[in-house]
């Protein structure tokens, strides 16, 4: 442990390091930009220099500094806390793993790590990492103007026809079955994605696809 924590000191503050000299709200803020992000670690009782100023910290303290967390943030976090003694000071470590979905609020606000420092995050970040955390995007949400009529079936036939090329998916027989298991059918309708690639019209934002081009664009969609 000692030489992990030396390590870690040495390496100085980045993307998943953090130094504190105490505990407050900077240090919410900072598991909650952690959560948001990779996930990180944050060292109670040294400063940013690296300097090991320590304190004393009993298990009342401990316990206080995990409710504080648990109550600022949402969803709740409740981060793994260690005290160590190290050099003959107390130090106090602080684990917070990435956050499966995102993002994760600090007081109603939302940090993101960006190199060594917390980014507050406007309201288009916001939605783009939740989306993201849900591996969610436009395309694949479904089209509400269209139904599975507006499919171009040469196109689709000319498709599946690339996918068994390519030796990447065993393709079944029904057409919707497949598109469905690439996330193109959903509840029998089109997403934006499968508009995009076999729709009949020319797509939206004058954007004009091919049928020669059908076989770049199943990789780059894959």
């Amino acid at each position: 442990m000692k030489e992990i924590l030396q390590k870690m000191i040495d390496s100085k503050e980045s993307e998943v390091l953090e130094f504190k000299v105490s505990f407050g709200k900077a240090v919410i803020e900072t598991i909650c930009a952690f959560a948001n992000h990779k996930g990180g670690t944050i060292l109670i009782g040294v400063d940013d220099s690296g300097k090991i100023i320590g304190s004393k910290y009993g298990q009342e303290t401990l316990q206080s500094w995990t409710n504080q967390i648990k109550q600022n943030t949402q969803p709740s976090i409740i981060p793994h806390i260690e005290k160590v003694t190290f050099k003959n000071k107390d130090i106090v470590i602080i684990r917070v793993h990435e956050f499966p979905v995102k993002p994760v609020a600090c007081r109603d606000r939302y940090f993101k790590r960006v190199s060594n420092s917390n980014h507050r995050l406007n309201l288009t970040e916001i939605t783009n990492l939740h989306l993201q955390s849900l591996q969610l995007s436009w395309d694949s949400y479904v089209d509400n103007n269209s139904t599975i009529h507006d499919l171009d079936e040469d196109k689709i036939n000319l498709f599946l026809k690339r996918i068994n090329e390519s030796g990447r998916l065993q393709v079944e027989k029904a057409w919707q079955t497949v598109l469905k298991k690439l996330g193109y059918l959903n509840q029998d309708r089109p997403t934006h994605a499968a508009m995009l690639l076999l729709g009949r019209e020319i797509p939206p934002y004058g954007i004009t696809f091919q049928k020669r081009e059908i076989n770049s664009l199943f990789y780059l969609i894959m």
